[in-house]
């Protein structure tokens, strides 16, 4: 009786040759990916402060009192402080008012370490970097009265 043999399966050898073509793909990927990632952690960062800018601009209109959003820490960390009293700061409660922290890698910049928001909607007139390694975004307050602008690139005086 002769045995009939099933050709219908892989070797160990196909299945060896596979698996090293998809770690060899997976390796070139994987570099890009982590470029990717954080290009969108700078992007988020850098809106995020956008947001809470225009969320103290507001607050500061409704409550009709100063709110200053305050950089610690050489620029790692940011939160919002109204006022309280003639000249008196004191933090924010609730959610807004909790401390918000610079991912590792990103560095903001600023002539300022504070940010002045006042009750008629206007905000203090500056530029906050917020770069990693060479590639930059600029939230502003120079360009327009009452508006905090994000660009996404570094924007230095004499651009305006």
């Amino acid at each position: 009786m002769k045995k009939i043999r099933n050709s219908y399966g892989f070797t160990l050898v196909e299945l060896m040759l596979v698996v090293l073509l998809l770690t060899v793909i997976a390796g070139l990927t994987l570099p890009n990916f982590s470029r990717g990632f954080d290009s969108m952690k700078l992007k988020q960062t850098a809106k995020d402060l956008t947001y809470m800018m225009r969320y103290a601009q507001s607050r500061a209109i409704t409550k009709n009192k100063h709110v200053r959003l305050v950089f610690e820490e050489n620029y790692q960390r940011y939160h919002l402080e109204e006022e309280n009293g003639s000249d008196n700061f004191v933090q924010v409660n609730g959610r807004a008012g909790r401390i918000f922290h610079i991912p590792s890698g990103i560095q903001i910049e600023s002539d300022n370490d504070e940010i002045l928001f006042f009750p008629d909607g206007q905000i203090e007139k500056l530029y906050v970097y917020i770069c990693q390694r060479e590639k930059c975004f600029t939230v502003s307050t120079k360009e327009q009265r009452g508006h905090a602008l994000l660009y996404n690139e570094r924007v230095e005086e004499e651009r305006l």
